[in-house]
């Protein structure tokens, strides 16, 4: 069994994978674990874990805490344990330019310290020369609202015609090849699924990989722009000029990091202001001059971990990070228990929090996942559970609606905003019901949507067709009505926020006092 990004769990879904671990080592499977941001104490506990389901009743073995670059090996049938004699030497060695700007969370582009003002001034050299900027929120909001407010500097600067990605003057070559200013794209998780394939499969056209023989760069003096949430930090192989990213816990950062001067063989076409490989992170900032998280981004990130990650690269005075040689230093320095900070109380009482959070959710997944193996003694405990079924997800609280926007006009209710795919009321297999295919292209459509106040408010008017009852994948729908109108479009109004689809944006959701007809 292959687990990659190994780091890339909250304290919940850490838990049931030591869980998993430990089974995996009592039944003899062999288990790589693969991260780049792994705390050395963490990394050595899910080797101990998959030890521990293999000799649940032996001496615990010693393991040394695997560090990047490097390895750990530690046998299920014997004590061998083996890691590296000399530290290992990449053939990607690098220094990483660092840029930490103390921010307003404003968007106001003629205030000098707001955020957009750092944005902009960041991305002042793709608009003068060309080149591949990721700029990477926390949130899908702040990502809508980043890029709307880039279209629009963009839009004045350039004129009304300008033409970003997001377009379709794409079909148009000749004409999309002369406009001028940056491609614009935006990429976040609240797209329906071909939507966002759409847009994945652009991006990796402009930022990703096109054979074994080179990249793929976008030519001429236009560069390209995509505003991003997390969606981009794994799985993606997309290179970039330079990145711009909101603070966030340091692995995140490093990951993020990983995306600037990807491709190094064969070396890319780079724009002469890309001297370096380089990151900017805005960091919110307070009047007091210390880290003010905004409320928008919720419990998105554990305060103290965003705090001990700022003071951390604020105390490096711009020193650049070394890749891979800094790396682990880092990770692990975000968690270290003498940690000098500069508002020690105000870090104390996060990090009490944190823990506490931590606790909690261990717990929880304690609860809910298969008791040890060695603890096993008939299979009724493997079948039989007291918590609540609702707590059994993979993810504490990451609960979203699948929602399919249903856009309507006179005509009749269609999949699509441009009113040319009808929505099917039912199958067209036997006695009505669903086809796979079938099925597969209206999920196509769906879009997942943060559970919310909209959700208890929805009536009838949001429910599937009755034949969709048949299916279990398409009865647990919920339909969002979009008015198409000549203005554009005009989505469902649901408690006091009003959602909509559009086809740059994703799904957008507005108090009602604030939304206007999306075009």
């Amino acid at each position: 069994m292959v687990v990659d990004e190994a780091h890339a769990y909250d304290a919940y879904t850490h838990a049931l994978l030591l869980r998993l671990l430990e089974w995996l080592g009592a039944l003899g499977v062999p288990v790589v674990l693969l991260s780049a941001t792994l705390t050395g104490d963490i990394a050595r506990g899910l080797v101990r874990a998959y030890l521990t389901g293999a000799e649940p009743f032996g001496t615990p073995r010693e393991v040394p805490a695997p560090a990047y670059p490097g390895w750990v090996y530690a046998s299920a049938r014997c004590d061998l344990v083996l890691e590296p004699a000399e530290p290992l030497r990449s053939e990607r060695e690098r220094r990483l330019a660092v840029d930490v700007r103390h921010v307003a969370q404003s968007y106001e582009s003629d205030r000098v310290d707001g955020r957009l003002a750092a944005v902009l001034d960041a991305l002042v050299g793709v608009a003068d020369e060309g080149g591949c900027v990721a700029v990477i929120c926390t949130t899908v909001a702040e990502a809508q609202q980043t890029y709307r407010a880039l279209r629009e500097h963009y839009r004045s600067r350039y004129g009304a015609g300008y033409l970003g990605w997001d377009d379709r003057s794409g079909e148009d070559g000749e004409r999309e090849d002369a406009a001028a200013g940056p491609r614009l794209r935006l990429l976040h998780a609240r797209f329906p699924a071909h939507r966002r394939a759409e847009i994945t499969a652009e991006a990796e056209g402009w930022f990703g990989r096109t054979d074994k023989s080179g990249v793929c760069r976008p030519t001429g003096p236009r560069g390209a722009v995509l505003v991003a949430t997390q969606v981009i930090e794994q799985s993606l192989d997309l290179d970039f000029d330079l990145v711009v990213s909101d603070l966030a816990p340091m692995a995140m950062l490093l990951q993020r990091a990983g995306r600037v001067w990807r491709h190094l063989d064969p070396p890319p076409r780079r724009p002469t202001w890309a001297r370096e490989p380089r990151l900017v992170v805005l960091a919110p900032i307070g009047k007091d001059g210390h880290l003010a998280v905004p409320k928008a981004w919720g419990e998105v990130y554990q305060l103290s971990l965003l705090q001990r990650t700022l003071e951390l690269l604020d105390q490096r005075g711009g020193e650049p990070i070394a890749v891979p040689g800094d790396v682990q230093s880092l990770v692990d320095g975000v968690y270290a228990e003498e940690f000098v900070s500069a508002v020690p109380d105000k870090l104390v009482e996060r990090d009490f929090r944190r823990l506490a959070d931590d606790m909690a959710r261990s717990a929880m997944a304690d609860m809910v996942a298969l008791p040890p193996p060695h603890r096993v003694t008939s299979l009724h405990s493997l079948t039989t559970s007291d918590a609540d079924e609702d707590l059994v997800r993979t993810r504490l609280g990451a609960e979203s609606v699948p929602v399919l926007p249903v856009f309507e006009n006179e005509d009749g209710r269609w999949l699509d905003e441009g009113c040319s795919i009808t929505l099917p009321e039912t199958g067209e297999g036997r006695n009505g019901r669903f086809t796979r295919a079938e099925i597969r292209k209206v999920l196509s459509y769906v879009a997942p949507l943060a559970h919310g106040n909209w959700r208890t408010a929805c009536g009838s008017a949001n429910e599937p067709p009755s034949a969709w009852g048949e299916e279990p994948r398409l009865a647990r729908l919920v339909l969002l009505p979009q008015r198409v109108t000549r203005d554009g479009v005009v989505g469902t109004d649901l408690d006091e926020f009003r959602i909509t689809y559009d086809r740059v944006l994703g799904m957008v959701t507005q108090r009602r006092n604030q939304a206007t007809a999306v075009t």
